[in-house]
C-alpha cells in the first residue's frame, strides 16, 4: 500500500508525514488492527513487528 493509499483510506488528502502525531498514531493503530493476510488469517507477531518497523523507518 502506498503512502497516498494509506492516507486516502482515512479520508486524508495530506501525506502521512504531514499529519499530526496524534492523527498518525490513531490511523496507524487502526491500520495495524485491521491487517490480515489475503486468505483472512492473522499475521504472526514477528511479521506485524516487521511491518511496524518498516512504517517507522518511512516516517
Amino acid at each position: 500500500m502506498s503512502e497516498e493509499d494509506f492516507a486516502n483510506q482515512f479520508g486524508e488528502s495530506n501525506a502521512i508525514h504531514n499529519l499530526s502525531v496524534d492523527c498518525n498514531d490513531e490511523y496507524l493503530a487502526t491500520y495495524q488492527l485491521s491487517m490480515s493476510k489475503n486468505d483472512g488469517d492473522e499475521y504472526k507477531p514477528v511479521t506485524l513487528r516487521s511491518i511496524v518497523r518498516s512504517i517507522e523507518r518511512k516516517l
